[in-house]
């Protein structure tokens, strides 16, 4: 893979010999670049009702104790391993074309995202990351903000309620639960071995990996509180997945999915990802899994899995990526046949499920400024969340 600068967001080409390794088995480490349009989701305890916000006068001055909160107080659902199938969307076009300059104006996003180097959305107060290191991913823990930044090296920054930063060397991967609690992986710049990271308000809980492990990197905070993550024992190996309860002493690998890329919040699917068959045009191909069995409910290759809605019955494609990272198409299928729900067409950057109905997606216009649109799998209709802005734009869950 090849990282490259464009309108302010590192981007992964997937080149050819970056397929190539995908054959053999292996994916380059999530440290030479972040996963575009390809980390895991984080799932949506949907507020009703917009996020707290502060301008940035007021973001300036000392938040008071009591901080409001818009995370749902609803039970998590529980965990099932029984796949359904989503509702039929209501008669309409499957493949539908997104024109930016005419889409409406909608409510801000649900969850955390970025706007330059402004932290907004989901449950807290406006944050700015300070300095200028290229910002990858960012997570919410209660009203502390956490990102993932790299200049010369990589590390996490935790911007706490008095404004003031926590450093974690070495760190490249993060991943939340939309406030309630994180995860994410320190890697040592030789790429052996690593630490994975479990932290509430409560508590931090660590974890080494042995240091034959390559490439570690956390894809999810299930529902129930366990952190998922793989490594590898070589850069042409498959990945090796493993689901680790905070505070045990060790994790349990998941020996029924290879070569896991994802997984669903409440850990019953996965994601695996392969090359395409010999002879065909080289593409890298998905497929999804039950992880209990192990069975393979569909494969595609036209375009890669990227993560499942909160309630896993709907997966995220994309595809027709351009050369400079961009994606062209974005696609929500069937998680028990593979069906195309919606397709959508575009220049699109990221994308992510705001809830089990909408994906918000990062997406650019004529002009080279990105936006924040929401997209419902039902209808297919599209809205402007995040007006058109020259600043670099994420999601968390990216």
């Amino acid at each position: 893979m090849t990282a490259v600068r464009t309108n302010g967001r590192v981007i992964v080409v997937v080149a050819a010999v970056a397929v190539a390794a995908v054959a053999t088995g292996g994916m380059l480490a999530a440290r030479n670049g972040p996963k575009f349009l390809g980390s895991a989701a984080v799932p949506l305890t949907a507020p009703t009702s917009p996020s707290p916000q502060v301008s940035k006068q007021s973001a300036k001055q000392t938040p008071p104790t009591s901080i409001p909160s818009a995370r749902s107080t609803s039970p998590l659902p529980t965990p099932s391993l029984t796949l359904s199938t989503p509702t039929p969307p209501p008669a309409g076009s499957v493949k539908l074309s997104v024109e930016l300059a005419k889409l409406g104006q909608g409510r801000d996003p649900q969850v955390t995202f970025v706007v330059g180097r402004e932290v907004r959305g989901g449950a807290g107060w406006l944050r700015k990351i300070p300095g200028t290191d290229t910002i990858h991913q960012v997570a919410r823990l209660g009203d502390d903000v956490l990102a993932v930044v790299s200049a010369a090296d990589w590390r996490l920054i935790k911007i706490g309620s008095d404004g003031k930063a926590r450093y974690t060397p070495d760190v490249s991967s993060l991943v939340g639960a939309e406030g309630g609690a994180v995860a994410y992986a320190a890697v040592p710049a030789d790429n052996a071995g690593g630490v994975v990271y479990a932290e509430t308000e409560a508590a931090v809980q660590k974890l080494a990996v042995p240091a034959s492990a390559r490439g570690l990197e956390v894809l999810r905070v299930g529902t129930d509180g366990k952190v998922y993550f793989h490594w590898k024992d070589a850069e042409a190996a498959p990945w090796k997945l493993f689901e680790w309860t905070p505070g045990s002493s060790a994790a349990r690998r998941i020996t029924t999915v290879g070569s896991a890329r994802e997984v669903s919040a409440d850990g019953a699917v996965a994601i695996s990802t392969s090359v395409s068959t010999p002879g065909e045009t080289t593409r890298i191909c998905s497929t999804v899994m039950v992880v209990a069995t192990g069975k393979q409910s569909w494969r595609t290759c036209d375009s890669v899995l990227s993560g499942f809605t909160p309630g896993h019955s709907v997966a995220i494609g994309v595809g027709d990526r351009a050369g400079d990272g961009s994606a062209g198409r974005i696609t929500a299928q069937d998680t028990t046949t593979g069906a195309v729900i919606r397709e959508w067409t575009g220049r699109f950057e990221t994308v992510v499920p705001e809830d089990d109905q909408h994906l918000l997606i990062v997406a650019v216009n004529a002009a080279y400024q990105s936006s924040i649109i929401r997209c419902a799998i039902t209808t297919g209709s599209c809205e402007t969340a995040v007006r058109p802005k020259s600043a670099w734009m994420g999601i968390s869950g990216e």
